[in-house]
């Protein structure tokens, strides 16, 4: 016998989504009522809210051609003179914190700096100045690494004097944390008045390396000997070259003076040498107490005839 069966599958999946789909539709949607505020902090802030007058970003620093933040003070100090009489530099901050010296930080390079701000002279008050000089805050770079070296070297036109300086600067900023490392080298060469249109100088007497011999006594005579040899009375007379081991020797240079000329032996500019050596460390210890270690040598050497 034959039997035939007939098998409905279709109806029961259409059911049984319809029924998780009505089960869906029931229930309640759930909400998250936590808020999320994502920003930024405030890179260093200056003490205070008062706004600065004048700001550049680091692409604007670089547009002034500076290479390091003492160039970069002589071209901002347009902005940076106070009107109220205070003169002189500025008040200068990093990362929003007063600096043991200047000499701290004069040598770094302007790529280090992420911002400058220039604020009025009130701020100062909040750093313990008077407020009659404005204030320029460098902000760095949190991270960054650079071993500057710079050289230069000058030569007269008219030739005589050469001038040459070095400068090797390494910096080394981690976070909050810095040192750097300075080491700058300067020489110059003489400039005598020979080597320039000086007109030589007369004195009261007369000057040779060679030497001149001069008499004493009442006529000045010098020796009645000599005065024979010469016929004439000798009262001065130059020594010769070979060193006048005799009389005869001086009867050449009777009453006459040897004269050399002294621009061959004086100086218009010494020649010179400067070496300078500085180290600086800095940390913080707490968000107002940081540490300063820093120490310099110098060493200079001048010449002139």
């Amino acid at each position: 016998m034959k039997s035939s069966y007939l098998l409905f599958v279709f109806p029961s999946v259409v059911l049984s989504a319809l029924a998780v789909a009505g089960a869906q539709e029931d229930e309640e949607p759930e909400y998250d009522d936590t808020i999320v505020v994502t920003g930024t902090r405030q890179l260093n802030p200056v003490i205070g809210d008062i706004e600065p007058d004048l700001t550049m970003e680091s692409s604007e620093i670089q547009a002034t051609g500076a290479t390091t933040i003492t160039e970069l003070l002589s071209v901002l100090e347009p902005e940076t003179q106070s009107g109220r009489g205070g003169g002189g530099r500025p008040v200068i901050l990093l990362n929003g914190r007063r600096i043991s010296s200047f000499n701290e930080i004069r040598n770094f390079p302007t790529e280090a700096i992420a911002k400058v701000e220039i604020l009025p002279e009130e701020v100062a008050l909040k750093y313990g100045y008077r407020a009659d000089r404005r204030v320029v805050n460098f902000t760095l770079r949190e991270r960054f690494r650079a071993i500057t070296t710079e050289g230069e070297a000058k030569v007269t036109t008219e030739g005589g004097r050469e001038e040459g300086e070095a400068k090797l600067n390494v910096l080394r900023l981690n976070q909050d944390r810095r040192w750097t490392f300075d080491l700058e080298y300067s020489g110059a060469a003489r400039l005598m008045e020979n080597e320039r249109d000086i007109a030589a100088r007369e004195g009261s007497a007369p000057f040779d390396l060679t030497g001149n011999i001069a008499g004493l006594g009442t006529d000045g005579e010098i020796d009645p000997a000599l005065s024979a040899l010469a016929g004439d009375l000798v009262t001065t007379a130059g020594v010769p070259e070979s060193g006048g081991t005799s009389l005869a020797d001086y009867v050449a240079t009777a009453n006459t003076f040897n004269e050399t000329d002294i621009r061959d032996y004086r100086t218009l500019r010494p020649e010179s040498e400067s070496l300078a050596a500085g180290l600086s460390y800095f940390t913080p210890f707490s968000d107002s107490i940081s540490g300063t270690i820093s120490g310099r040598i110098e060493t200079t050497q001048s010449e002139s005839d």
